[in-house]
């Protein structure tokens, strides 16, 4: 199936925008979504709308202070968002390179807070939006830089075959199916995100644009408009990965969507030397590693567990270690992690310690830390995990 990645990163709570072309089935795709989903669809077409048809209405409101009345300015929310409230909406923000900047801004507020007027959107709202190119848009302005930077720009392909299919069948067109990301699809950000962090460690320049003198970024306006790294994009990353990485077993192809979700969100530079970086660490498979040790399969633990002269490596070996054992988390499963901990331990005592928290923290019912492991971090740092000599 195509377009995938826009709509997995919707259900993640981020806002990706399709670019393409008019007429080639955005709208309509999105209209199948929220059947799938039961969720009310409410389309808000950028290029007709004002700011206060996008924020609302400002209206002065009474109260009684202290024996007086105080009149104060309350913006009204529009009835879309009373209606949200109500009911699991999609949002659809469509032409968004029509608005002009001034509604931009409107939308801004919607795309960064989820919040129109004095009112935030509620949790189950979901928010996607799509544009034409700048240059194919009717009066069209190129994205605020703010604007762009909250986010996920994918290219919409036309889904050519499904409308095929549609003409063969008297204009029946087949409707998206797109998989349904689980609600504890947040287990999985713990793997990405330890590998996102070890890279910009390794390689710091990927991080945020450079500065001019003036603190302007060094970048066009095409670059301004569309993805580019900062911390926020990275952290979208992060979360957009981990959802494609739930339901990676209901995807063809979950590397490819993965990385349509890192371009969509830090841009094709940064996203390339990253997939360079995870593609060169060569690490072994996590749940291949912890099964072993189960099962006392293994080779040696310390010929799996990397190289200790890269500190980075080792950090995400053992991230994308707890990372498998906080997705699928049994007390045999915690066991054997923490023996691949205390062997990395003694190889690089300070680089496991840093990378154990998340370990320890999701400790299952059952299990005992090790009293070498609490003797390490009492040597190291002078305080335990638990209370040192406790084996609870």
């Amino acid at each position: 199936m195509v377009n995938l990645a826009y709509f997995i990163c919707g259900q993640a709570k981020l806002v990706p925008v399709a670019i393409g072309k008019p007429g080639i089935a955005k709208t309509a795709s999105m209209l199948a979504l929220s059947l799938l989903l039961g969720m009310k669809l409410y389309i808000l077409t950028g290029s007709i709308r004002e700011p206060a048809d996008i924020g609302g209405y400002p209206t002065l409101t009474e109260i009684v202070h202290n024996g007086r009345t105080v009149q104060y300015m309350k913006i009204v929310p529009p009835e879309y968002v009373v209606d949200a409230l109500s009911q699991p909406t999609i949002l659809f923000i469509d032409e968004l390179t029509c608005c002009h900047p001034g509604t931009q801004s409107a939308m801004l507020a919607i795309c960064a807070e989820r919040r129109v007027g004095d009112t935030y959107l509620p949790d189950d709202t979901l928010i996607f939006a799509a544009c034409n190119p700048p240059g194919t848009a009717a009066n069209g302005f190129p994205l605020e830089a703010t604007m762009a930077n909250r986010l996920v720009h994918l290219k919409w392909e036309f889904p050519r075959s499904a409308w095929i299919q549609g003409m063969r069948d008297g204009l029946d067109y087949p409707a998206p199916d797109p998989p349904i990301i689980p609600d504890d699809w947040k287990k999985h950000i713990v793997g990405i995100s330890s590998l996102i962090a070890e890279f910009h460690e390794r390689e710091p320049g990927h991080l945020q644009p450079e500065e001019d003198e003036n603190g302007e970024l060094r970048l066009s306006t095409a670059e301004r408009s569309s993805a580019y790294p900062t911390p926020r994009t990275w952290d979208m990353a992060a979360r957009g990965i981990a959802a494609v990485r739930s339901i990676k077993d209901d995807i063809e192809d979950s590397k490819r969507v993965e990385e349509d979700v890192l371009r969509g969100c830090v841009g094709y530079s940064a996203a390339e030397a990253f997939c360079e970086y995870a593609d060169n660490l060569d690490l072994p498979d996590p749940n291949e590693v912890i099964s072993n040790v189960i099962h006392n399969k293994t080779a040696p633990l310390d010929t799996v567990v990397p190289d200790p002269q890269r500190a980075d490596k080792v950090r995400a070996f053992l991230g994308s270690v707890t990372s498998a054992i906080v997705v699928n988390n049994t007390k045999e499963r915690w066991d054997a992690a923490q023996e691949i901990f205390k062997v990395s331990m003694m190889r690089h005592r300070e680089v496991s310690l840093v990378s154990a928290g998340p370990l320890y923290r999701n400790k299952p019912k059952g299990s005992v830390i090790s009293p070498e492991m609490v003797d390490t971090v009492w040597e190291t740092i002078g305080h335990t995990l638990d209370t040192k000599g406790s084996s609870s």
